[in-house]
């Protein structure tokens, strides 16, 4: 009479066994997902490391149970459909990439494939989608307010030089904020007693002659509107601007750890962090454009001391008690 309960445990005991160890046999034997990394840009090495980590910490490590196709591309637009092709040719379940001109051609090429931009600027504005809320297509991730951003800098100007009456703007030509935001940047400093010189340039090699019209037309400071061409050659343009004497002013740390003089803008690291909740998403099942675009929160102000230095400026001490981070390289 005793004897059935104790068979009974034994038998769920058993069974409880063969369970746990026939679900850990499945997931040794789960099939390895496909993504596509399509990196448009040097100078986000830390921020693509940062978001395979959080796609670790979420359960899909690379070489187990994930595969991670990556492609690098410079900024011409026949280089990137080239690269996405080969994303999606070899089956990759969804892209990740940054950047809206980027992820317009993507979507030339495709309206299922999942992407995901870990930082486009202004995707309403830019075309890309409906709304952040109902992208109401394949796309979605993180959008940056750019005008805004674009706009402190003018006021950082100011700050730094209450006398600044000239200043110049570069813009890349194949932005998507092309030319509405320069635009806006020229009408906003009209009200301010600032006028602004628009350059449009995605050749490096060019960058030398709008420096020494800058020195002739005595402007003291450069927006460089973000672009992950200018990302890519920030190392270059800050150094004709300690050549030039001129202070170079960014939209993103990795522009002021180039040697930029200072950088107004969201932290890519948490924008590439939070993107690997979509990718997540994604792959279990999510409908991309179900997913509503968020909007970058956090903005930091960053100055390179050894450029400030290199210039001969002094930080203000009303300006300097505002600044996030000081960097001295």
């Amino acid at each position: 009479m005793k004897r059935r309960p104790f068979l009974q445990k034994i038998s769920l005991g058993a069974l409880f066994s063969f369970t746990s160890t026939f679900s850990a046999f499945a997931a040794s034997r789960s099939p390895t997902r496909k993504i596509g990394f399509l990196i448009s840009a040097a100078g986000y090495e830390t921020a693509w490391d940062a978001l395979t980590l959080s796609l670790k910490q979420k359960g899909w490590i690379e070489g187990k149970n994930l595969q991670i196709v990556t492609k690098k591309v410079n900024s011409q637009r026949t280089d990137i459909a080239d690269k996405a092709r080969e994303l999606i040719e070899l089956g990759c379940e969804l892209i990740v990439t940054t950047g809206a001109s980027t992820a317009k051609e993507i979507l030339k090429l495709t309206s299922t494939l999942p992407i995901i931009d870990a930082g486009m600027v202004d995707p309403v504005l830019g075309g890309l989608v409906t709304s952040l809320s109902h992208p109401n297509t394949n796309l979605t991730g993180i959008s940056i307010l750019f005008d805004d951003i674009s706009l402190k800098l003018l006021e950082l100007i100011l700050s730094l030089d209450p006398q600044t009456k000239e200043i110049a703007t570069l813009s890349n030509p194949q932005s998507t904020t092309n030319p509405r935001v320069p635009d806006k940047l020229t009408k906003v400093g009209a009200t301010m007693g600032i006028r602004n010189q628009v350059f449009l340039n995605n050749n490096v090699s060019e960058m030398a002659s709008i420096f020494k019209q800058m020195q002739r037309n005595r402007q003291k400071f450069l927006i460089v509107l973000q672009s992950p061409y200018f990302v890519s050659n920030s190392a270059q343009i800050a150094k004709l601007a300690i050549e030039y004497n001129i202070a170079v002013l960014g939209q993103a740390e990795v522009y002021t750890q180039a040697g930029f003089f200072a950088s107004y803008g969201v932290d890519y690291i948490e924008i590439f962090q939070r993107s690997a909740t979509y990718v997540d998403k994604v792959l279990k099942g999510a409908k991309v454009n179900q997913l509503p675009i968020e909007q970058a929160t956090t903005l930091e102000l960053i100055l390179n001391l050894k450029t400030v230095k290199a210039l001969n400026y002094k930080v203000p001490p009303k300006l300097e008690i505002t600044v996030n981070k000081f960097i001295n390289s």
